[in-house]
């Protein structure tokens, strides 16, 4: 296969293209801890990509942190593509709750690009209950190019919306539930280009949270979106107690989804005065498209200590 229609085949997938009128921003996840979880993270929801998951995340968040991605897909390819994902996210806690902002990119460098920026406020309405709405603007753009040349121009934006809750069932075991996408946009610019609404519901138990010694996370999500559904479990163990961690994920579902994921992640306390930093690690692997390669991602948090 020549190297231009390998291109022209990874545009298209990335872009969403081969699927109909449910076109485009496919890709569910964000953050290298997340994706170590095999995205599975609607109940944890806890760090600066907490609201991607679940709006009801900033809830939750103890103290004000900021984070960034750069992730690097399908490394199997050989012809000089470079399909990429960089983010910023930022959560603020409040008295009554949570304030969020997240800007995410992916795309096919020099030819596509999916942008979302998003903005959003939880709180908790119980004790054991909180709730989250995200606005965010969805875009995307073409680079001029062979490709894109029969288009009536190159970019387009529209307004959606999602909404989560989170429930802490008992000590150590949350609940969460989110609606992605809830105003269904259009982004489509000469044919209809419609993101579905998804729907997320997952559980996350620490076993051990009464015991400051040890730290261990499992976690199972159910997604379902344009009449596909997956189910995935993963978990996180910290080996030295907040220093030091490992992740695993596995995911099933429709049209052949069968991801395996991994991860590790490394805290240091104080490294800046009133501030501890987390670097984190990811991988994830089609099984159904394992000669594509595996999905990598590097994140850094900081977290402002109180």
């Amino acid at each position: 296969m020549s190297s231009q229609n390998r291109i022209l085949i990874t545009l298209l997938c990335l872009a969403g293209l081969v699927s109909g009128a449910f076109a485009s921003f496919t890709d569910t996840s964000m953050g290298a801890r997340a994706g170590g979880l095999g995205n599975v993270f609607t109940a944890v929801a806890n760090d600066s990509y907490g609201m991607f998951y679940n709006p009801a995340g900033p809830a939750i968040v103890r103290n004000s942190c900021v984070g960034t991605t750069y992730g690097m897909y399908y490394g199997g390819i050989t012809d000089g593509s470079s399909v990429y994902e960089a983010d910023l996210s930022f959560v603020m806690p409040s008295v009554s709750g949570g304030f969020g902002f997240y800007w995410q990119e992916t795309g096919l460098r020099d030819y596509y690009s999916e942008d979302t920026v998003a903005a959003g406020f939880a709180m908790k309405v119980m004790p054991d209950l909180a709730a989250g709405a995200v606005l965010k603007l969805r875009s995307i753009g073409y680079a001029a190019n062979i490709y894109s040349k029969s288009l009536s121009k190159l970019s387009i934006s529209a307004i959606s919306a999602d909404l989560g809750l989170l429930y802490n069932i008992a000590p150590g075991m949350n609940a969460g539930l989110s609606v992605a996408d809830l105003l269904s946009p259009n982004v489509g610019i000469d044919t209809p280009s419609i993101i579905p609404a998804t729907l997320r519901g997952g559980v996350a138990w620490y076993p051990y949270s009464g015991e400051a010694s040890k730290d261990l996370l499992v976690a199972l999500d159910g997604y379902f979106g344009a009449g596909n559904f997956s189910v995935g479990a993963g978990c996180e163990y910290w080996l030295m107690p907040k220093v030091g961690c490992v992740r695993a994920g596995y995911s099933i579902g429709d049209d052949n989804l069968s991801v395996i994921s991994g991860g590790l992640g490394f805290r240091s306390a104080q490294l800046i005065p009133g501030m501890s930093v987390q670097f984190d690690y990811s991988f994830e692997l089609s099984m159904s498209y394992a000669d594509l390669g595996p999905n990598h991602r590097f994140s850094v948090n900081v977290v402002l200590d109180k």
